[in-house]
């Protein structure tokens, strides 16, 4: 049995226990995290502490965390911080409440306000004698803040996995959505994209900051050859509570700004404003506005491919399209098969299957069509083409269902491995695909990674 836990995170007023962000800045209890000021020209500046110093209050409000948690939640302090200078607090908010910082325990509290009172005397806090790391609460001060030395005793049995663990022996999120473990609901606005800097990067002919690469959907890619490593989501928004529709036009606000600065990069004269009905992102409905990023973010896919000839946007946004239309295919086809329109002596999965191959093909067709890129056989791009092996005299071939430059797609309704000579075909192939991406529909088993990938071997077995 799957328990469903929901991690809800919110920001709190000055005082509260947890995250604080208004018009002085950004704070955690007692703890400034960033602080707000006028600077000599009274222009608006929002002070973030360092890396280094951040890494401090999360340890003492939540235990040690992993460097690239600390890294993660620095950046989005910073961009929260940014729009405090800005002068939008709603922004603000809505990027430090995207961080998901847990609510904080009363000895987390205890602990913040000790620092806030030693940093009434300057910075001595960061140089205040600390408890052993091999001793219970080390890295914490040894006085409680009446010069009183605490209490120490050795932890037993003390592991590297737990040190990561904060108060109720859970560490930060790390951004990373875990399967039978996660089930995500963030109010108001979620997301997987979280590495996203309000201005482009210059100088790099690399995709965006905020870019998710097929080795990032599929964590292992590189260090698993051969075995399926199971797909990471990479939809960028969750489902959201009605009465955040402001939030969720503002999130969505934010994101389209990004991907435009992104595809104005490299391409100038790109027109966003055709994109955008009469009354802007907050006439849409919120499954308009989903449909407007997912649109820029194949925007931005095919000026990387088209201009800077970088196909991985490319391969990462024909995933996103393949699962859904695989998953809309297979429920059509379940409802065809149920009703008695098709008609085939097959097992009902082989009918259904055979019912989702061409539908999606066809699909992905119009789907290229629309943004104008190239496919064909024996081009960089196939869709359902003959993908030849000519390194031997008898020149053979197989069919994936597609291939955007070194990946190839099979959808099926059926597990497949490196065992199946089909896959061990593809591999085989002239392109030299670096891995297949298998995808399945999601309705067929909750519990099960029904999309994965299967990176090249090291080793490839000859086709009997």
């Amino acid at each position: 049995m799957n328990i469903s836990v929901e991690h809800w995170y919110r920001l709190v007023p000055r005082g509260g226990a947890g995250l604080v962000c208004d018009n002085d800045g950004l704070a955690l209890g007692a703890v400034a995290l960033a602080r707000a000021r006028l600077d000599e020209r009274r222009a608006r500046r929002c002070d973030v502490r360092s890396l280094d110093e951040i890494g401090v209050v999360l340890k003492t409000a939540y235990g040690r965390q992993p460097e690239d948690v600390v890294l993660r939640l620095h950046r989005g302090l910073s961009r929260a911080a940014k729009w405090i200078e800005a002068g939008d607090l709603c922004r603000a908010g809505i990027e430090a409440v995207m961080l998901g910082f847990p609510d904080l325990t009363p000895g987390a509290m205890a602990k913040l306000a000790e620092i806030a009172d030693l940093e009434k005397g300057g910075m001595a806090w960061q140089t205040e004698p600390r408890i052993p790391a091999e001793h219970t609460g080390g890295g914490e001060w040894t006085t409680d803040g009446g010069g009183a030395p605490l209490a120490v005793k050795p932890i037993p049995n003390a592991t590297a996995e737990g040190a990561f663990q904060g108060p109720l022996g859970l560490p930060l999120d790390d951004g990373i959505y875990r399967p039978g473990l996660d089930h995500p609901a963030l109010t108001p606005v979620g997301g997987a994209e979280e590495e996203e800097e309000e201005e482009p990067r210059r100088g790099s002919n690399g995709p965006p900051e905020d870019f998710t690469s097929l080795q990032e959907v599929f964590p292992g890619f590189k260090d698993h050859p051969g075995l399926g490593i199971p797909l990471a989501p990479i939809d960028g928004f969750f489902q959201i509570s009605a009465p955040a529709n402001a939030a969720n036009a503002a999130a969505t606000e934010i994101r389209w700004r990004i991907l435009v600065n992104q595809i104005r990069e490299v391409d100038p004269s790109f027109p966003d404003y055709e994109l955008l009905p009469p009354g802007g992102i907050a006439g849409l409905t919120w499954e308009g506005r989903a449909n407007l990023i997912a649109d820029l973010r194949m925007q931005r896919a095919v000026v990387y491919y088209k201009i800077r000839g970088d196909i991985e946007p490319l391969q990462v946004e024909t995933l996103r399209f393949l699962q859904r239309g695989v998953d809309d295919a297979y429920a059509e086809g379940v409802k065809e098969y149920d009703t008695g329109r098709i008609q085939s002596h097959l097992s009902r999965e082989e009918a259904i299957g055979n019912y989702v191959d061409p539908e999606v093909r066809q699909a992905l067709r119009e789907f290229f069509d629309t943004y104008n890129i190239a496919y064909g056989p024996r081009g960089n791009i196939m869709i359902n083409n003959r993908d030849y092996d000519t390194s031997s005299p008898q020149r053979t071939w197989t069919v994936p269902d597609a291939r955007v430059g070194n990946i190839s797609f099979d959808w099926t309704l059926t597990p497949k491995t490196l065992s199946n000579q089909q896959i061990r075909g593809f591999f085989g192939a002239d392109s030299r695909p670096i891995g297949v991406v298998i995808v399945r529909p999601t309705q067929l088993d909750e519990d099960e990674d029904n999309t994965y990938l299967i990176p090249r071997p090291a080793v490839l077995r000859p086709r009997r």
